[in-house]
C-alpha cells in the first residue's frame, strides 16, 4: 500500500515537471513575414479603393472596434463600412509591436493615410494606430482591430456628402 502511494505521488510529480516545462509556441520568423506582408496588402488594397480585397484580409466573425462609433461585426460588414470611405491615397502603415503564441498574434502599430473628400479642396491627412488580434487559421487573419482615427474622417466625409 506504501508503495502504491510512492509511486502514484511519483508519478503526480513527473507529470507535473513536464507540464510545467512546456514552452509556448512563439511566432516563427515566417510568421511574423507574413504578419508584416498583410498590412503591407491592407495598404495596398486602401490605396486602391478595393474594400473586398481589403476585407478578405479579416475572418468571417472578425470585429473592427471604431472610435465613437459601434463595433462593425462580420466580414461582410466590415467590407460594407470599408466601401462607405472616401477614397484613399498613399495609406501606409508600420508595425512597432508583434507578438504571439500559438495560434494567436497581436500586433500594434502606427498608419498615415490621405483621404479626398468631395467638396474638401485639399486631401485631409490621417495618422493613426491600431491594435490587431490575428489568428493562425487561413493564414493569419485579422480578428479584432481597435483604431484610433479613420471615423473621424468618415464622420466629415457625410458632412460634405451631396446626399
Amino acid at each position: 500500500m506504501k508503495r502504491r502511494h510512492y509511486l502514484n505521488t511519483l508519478l503526480a510529480l513527473v507529470i507535473s515537471a513536464l507540464l510545467g516545462c512546456t514552452q509556448p509556441v512563439r511566432l516563427t520568423e515566417a510568421d511574423q513575414a507574413t504578419l508584416r506582408r498583410a498590412l503591407d496588402d491592407e495598404m495596398q488594397a486602401a490605396n486602391a479603393g478595393n474594400a473586398a480585397a481589403w476585407a478578405s484580409l479579416y475572418a468571417p466573425d472578425a470585429i473592427v472596434l471604431r472610435p465613437h462609433a459601434t463595433a462593425v461585426e462580420g466580414r461582410e460588414s466590415i467590407q460594407r463600412w470599408l466601401a462607405t470611405l472616401p477614397r484613399i491615397s498613399n495609406a501606409k502603415g508600420e508595425v512597432q509591436e508583434l507578438d504571439g503564441d500559438g495560434d494567436l498574434a497581436y500586433s500594434r502599430g502606427n498608419y498615415r493615410m490621405s483621404f479626398t473628400i468631395p467638396g474638401v479642396p485639399m486631401p485631409i491627412e490621417v495618422t493613426g494606430s491600431a491594435v490587431d488580434g490575428k489568428t493562425r487559421p487561413k493564414s493569419w487573419l485579422r480578428s479584432k482591430v481597435c483604431s484610433s482615427r479613420c471615423m473621424i474622417v468618415a464622420l466629415m466625409a457625410g458632412m460634405f456628402s451631396e446626399n
